[in-house]
C-alpha cells in the first residue's frame, strides 16, 4: 500500500510539473527588441523597440520610440519624438513586422495614426517604417500582410528577432 501511494504521489507531481510547462503562455514566444542609429535624408536619428506577441492573432503589446535629429518640431529642439504603442506583431524568420497607433508626435496631427515597423535582423540589421498617413487598422493589416518597404536602412545597434 505505501509504495502504490509514493507512486500516484510522484505522479501526481510529474504531471503537475508537466501541466506547468504545458501551461506555458505559447503566446508569448514571439518577440523583437532592438534599437540604434540609422540614417534618414542624411541625419542620425535614434530607435529602440519592443513589441511581444500575446496571443495567437498577432495581437502584441510593447512599445516603439524614434528620435528625430533632423526635425526640430513645431516648438523647437527636443519636441522631436514618435512614440507608439504596439498592437501587432507578425514574426517570420529573421524578419519581424510591427504595428501599432502613434501615441506621441512633433506633428501633433499624427497622434491615432499608425505605423508598421519591419525590421530584419542580420548582418547587418536593418530597418524601415512608414505611418502618420494609414490608419491604425491598416497598418495592422500591412503587418499581417508582411509587406516589405523597398529599401531598408541600416542600423547601428541591435535588433534581435525570436
Amino acid at each position: 500500500m505505501k509504495k502504490i501511494t509514493i507512486v500516484i504521489i510522484g505522479l501526481f507531481v510529474l504531471l503537475a510539473f508537466a501541466g506547468t510547462a504545458i501551461a506555458k503562455n505559447p503566446t508569448e514566444t514571439n518577440k523583437a527588441t532592438g534599437g540604434g542609429t540609422f540614417l534618414l535624408r542624411d541625419f542620425k536619428d535614434t530607435i529602440g523597440f519592443t513589441a511581444i506577441q500575446i496571443d495567437d492573432q498577432y495581437d502584441a503589446k510593447g512599445q516603439i520610440t524614434i528620435q528625430y535629429r533632423n526635425n526640430e518640431g513645431p516648438e523647437g529642439p527636443g519636441h522631436n519624438l514618435v512614440k507608439v504603442d504596439v498592437t501587432t506583431l507578425v514574426v517570420e524568420g529573421n524578419k519581424a513586422w510591427i504595428a501599432g497607433v502613434i501615441t506621441k508626435s512633433f506633428d501633433p496631427s499624427f497622434v491615432g495614426d499608425g505605423l508598421l515597423l519591419e525590421v530584419i535582423d542580420d548582418s547587418p540589421d536593418k530597418l524601415a517604417f512608414g505611418g502618420g498617413d494609414v490608419t491604425p487598422e491598416e497598418a495592422r493589416n500591412l503587418a499581417l500582410e508582411k509587406f516589405e518597404f523597398e529599401s531598408p536602412a541600416s542600423i547601428s545597434g541591435s535588433i534581435k528577432v525570436s
